[in-house]
């Protein structure tokens, strides 16, 4: 961009901001003559039409042949949208945690090329019986489908969505089923896999006393000399 730099020509870090902020870049400078070195910083600045635009500053002495110093050469750069876009990812990326964190089924981000856990709600972590620190950064397979390594059903095997029945392993050490889906995702621009996990070990266990009873009425029915009536509360 082409501008007018006569303007800005003579004039003070104080005449071209206010107050709080020229004090920022004063203090920096005023380092500089006394020490010669560099300094690299972050800061604002007001613009013509008086709002405020974020920079990336550079900054260092200059010295003259007997190692004097005699001024300072700096570099800024705008980085005004760089902030903006940190910005919005930053309320994104909190907007994201509290819907995880309010789920109350178990989440698993992970990214796919590597299997790494990125990011795990506090739902599965319970589920797990591990401290968040403990979970991730480990390959998924270490809690999740561990006898499938390499068969992944999303990376391996083509699949756009999974969804199963799996074991879990937890933290102590004993296997749980689990019902899980996995979908791709993207999040701040790169692809995850995303991972819903149910624990259905009470449903199981419920299915396996259904099983037993039933097993065990049969038995019974079937050791019975006597005929047997089935009859509805009507009679």
């Amino acid at each position: 961009t082409v501008f007018d730099q006569a303007p800005y020509i003579e004039q003070s870090i104080h005449d071209l901001t206010v107050r709080d902020l020229a004090e920022i870049h004063s203090d920096k400078d005023t380092g500089l003559f006394r020490q010669p070195g560099t300094h690299a910083y972050e800061a604002q600045f007001t613009i013509a039409d008086g709002s405020l635009q974020s920079a990336l500053c550079y900054k260092a002495s200059v010295v003259d042949t007997e190692g004097e110093i005699v001024g300072l050469v700096g570099i800024i750069l705008d980085i005004t949208e760089r902030k903006r876009v940190e910005k919005e990812l930053q309320e994104s990326e909190e907007s994201l945690r509290v819907i995880l964190d309010g789920i109350h089924t178990g989440i698993l981000i992970i990214d796919p090329v590597t299997h790494r856990i990125a990011e795990a709600n506090p739902t599965i972590l319970r589920i797990i019986g591990k401290a968040k620190e403990e979970v991730l950064g480990r390959v998924c397979h270490q809690y999740v489908c561990p006898a499938e390594q390499g068969r992944c059903p999303i990376t391996d095997l083509g699949q756009e969505v999974d969804s199963s029945e799996r074991v879990l392993i937890t933290g102590a050490g004993p296997q749980i089923p689990v019902l899980k889906s996995v979908a791709r995702v993207t999040l701040r621009g790169k692809e995850y896999l995303l991972e819903n996990i149910v624990d259905i070990s009470g449903l199981k266990s419920a299915e396996q006393i259904a099983m037993q009873e039933t097993a065990k009425l049969s038995a019974m029915l079937s050791g019975m000399e006597e005929g047997v009536v089935f009859a509805d509360a009507n009679g």
